[in-house]
């Protein structure tokens, strides 16, 4: 059985317990303590680069100066919560604190001479586009840690513009019907781009609404289609089993909603991928789980898994029927015949992840304004020299955050020795605390009159750890944060692995999705072993039908005089 995974959310944090920096022993990393990838460039040729966790840099020929014409690039890179906290890389700007959108570091290995004369264009990947954001260079401090400083505003960004098109687009003609984490009259659109890729994309996304008349003849691609030619040229190389594939799901939405969408002639592949950056960046700001009551693509696969097993049976009976047949009409023995019966194919696209590479396939900052993978999304800037820099904007930015007041109480016998974090997986802030003004035993984490600007009623940690020589003793608070709190924190001793399980155990992406493997998938499986007798397989074999959505909602005509599908969308 098929098993389309839309997402994996629990984050693994590896927090290594041994290494040989002057932080050996610590399991909260410094950013010192990061592993560089590193990257040879020919300093006389333009160079486009995509590093292990997917940024692009492009370097013109003749920006590096060096006394060598290959020099060795050194580039650390932190997106994620889990990465900033594995790093030690807080978001705060003197007592600020920040939304970070993602961190890097470029610089050259130790011992060469280079330097920048021309800028360097790199794009970061994002989660999700914030207008707000900025650019901040990172200054060291005395204990390792990073300072983020001199913020300017990031060049214009055309994907930036484009979800921003998206914006437009959607709030005209799709907000009356859709919502972006809510059932309107039409389904809850929120995270399209994660639920559906490649050529299944094109079939959800791109043939919106179709087909919009009962029992069309003709060319369907004529029928309300889009005016983009390179669209209806994607779509007509589709395969016809995806084709069916989508009638049958079109059929269980129109079945579930009762009512059957507008035809959009207008949008372009363009426009309608700017719609779905649109939908995706909201998703995300928003923190929506994917949809509970959408119809899973597994249940469909599902019935034309059930489908085609039934048609096998029946094909097998009647093939067995024949051959008595013979047998009664000609007694002489018959040679043994073996049929084997077609079974559709697996259509879902397949991804491999990229690895660092230079010039394999040139990717240029220019060309991501549209990426092949309509999931991309960049922050992109320039740099004229090397070290840290991090796209943020100011937490009190965030919409939805208020001025808050924010503390904490260790107690126990390591209280002393602690440090404390607080750790906001929705605007990715992580910061470190520090001694309340005149209430030296509590902690703060921002002005040191305990007041923060925080996004209300949105899960947060407090992790508060202190390390000894073979022992760890440490807390983590979950909480949802409010306009005043105030924490008791006990710190307990425990080993290093408790530790290490106690944060992996934190949702630290912010969003739920549980991806489960259909219930029908073991008798799928194990069909082509039970079938003995063909009659009663026949009646078994209706056990393998799904049974959160309609596989009888679609009745096809026969697709081989015509060459197109024509369904009957008449709601039961």
């Amino acid at each position: 059985m098929k098993k389309i995974i839309t997402a994996l959310l629990l984050i693994t944090i590896v927090l290594l317990a041994c290494r040989s920096s002057s932080h050996s022993g610590k399991l909260l990393q410094m950013p010192a303590d990061i592993k560089a990838d590193e990257y040879t460039i020919n300093t006389l040729a333009d160079t486009n680069l995509l590093t292990r966790n997917g940024a692009i840099l492009f370097i013109p020929a003749g920006s590096l100066k060096s006394n060598q014409t290959s020099v060795t690039l050194e580039i650390k890179e932190a997106y994620t919560m889990e990465q900033m906290i594995r790093s030690g890389l807080t978001t705060k700007a003197g007592e600020e604190i920040l939304s970070s959108g993602g961190m890097i570091e470029i610089t050259p290995k130790a011992g060469e001479e280079v330097t920048i004369i021309k800028p360097i264009k790199v794009a970061i990947p994002g989660r999700q586009l914030k207008e707000k954001m900025k650019l901040f260079k990172g200054e060291k401090n005395a204990d390792g840690s990073i300072n983020w400083s001199n913020p300017v505003s990031l060049p214009n960004n055309p994907q930036l513009n484009m979800i921003q098109t998206g914006q437009r687009l959607f709030n005209q003609n799709c907000a009356g019907c859709h919502g972006i984490g809510k059932d309107l009259t039409g389904p809850d659109l929120a995270h399209f781009l994660k639920r559906f890729s490649g050529d299944t994309l094109l079939v959800r996304g791109y043939s919106l609404h179709w087909p919009y008349q009962n029992n069309v003849e003709g060319d369907w691609l004529d029928t309300g289609s889009p005016t983009d030619q390179n669209l209806r040229n994607k779509l007509s190389h589709i395969s016809p089993e995806l084709w069916e594939n989508q009638w049958l799901y079109f059929c269980n939405q129109k079945s579930q909603y009762r009512s059957l969408g507008t035809a959009f002639p207008d949008l372009d592949e363009a426009l309608l991928t700017a719609i779905y950056q649109y939908i995706q960046n909201e998703s995300e700001r928003l923190n929506l789980p994917i949809p509970a009551n959408a119809i899973p693509n597994d249940c469909i696969d599902s019935c034309f898994q059930y489908k085609n097993q039934k048609q096998l049976l029946t094909q097998k009976k009647e093939a067995a029927k024949a051959k008595m047949d013979t047998l009664e009409k000609d007694k002489h023995s018959l040679s043994e015949e073996e049929r084997t019966f077609p079974v559709a194919p697996d259509t879902t696209p397949v991804t491999s992840p990229l690895p660092p590479s230079i010039n394999s396939s040139p990717i240029r900052v220019e060309d991501i304004v549209e990426p092949e993978n309509k999931q991309s999304l960049y922050y992109q800037f320039s740099i004229e020299s090397f070290g840290w820099y991090n796209v943020d904007m100011l937490l009190k930015e965030v919409d939805g955050s208020v001025k808050s007041d924010l503390s904490v109480r260790l107690t126990g016998e390591h209280s002393n020795d602690a440090e404390v974090f607080l750790i906001i997986p929705s605007t990715q802030t992580y910061t470190k605390g520090g001694k309340k003004k005149d209430q030296p035993e509590q902690k703060v984490f921002a002005y040191n009159d305990g007041s923060i600007y925080l996004p209300q009623q949105t899960t947060a940690y407090i992790l508060a750890i202190a390390e000894t020589k073979n022992s760890v003793a440490f807390s983590i608070k979950t909480f949802t944060t409010g306009l005043k709190q105030e924490f008791e924190i006990s710190l307990q001793t425990a080993d290093p692995e408790t530790f290490n399980e106690a944060i992996r155990q934190l949702n630290l992406n912010g969003i739920s999705i549980n991806a489960a493997e259909t219930k029908n998938a073991p008798l799928l499986r194990e069909t082509g072993k039970e079938i003995r007798n063909l009659d009663t397989a026949l009646k078994n074999v209706e056990q393998l039908r799904p049974r959160n959505c309609d596989c009888d909602c679609l009745q096809m005509k026969d697709t081989a005089a015509t060459g197109s599908p024509v369904a009957d969308i008449s709601v039961k």
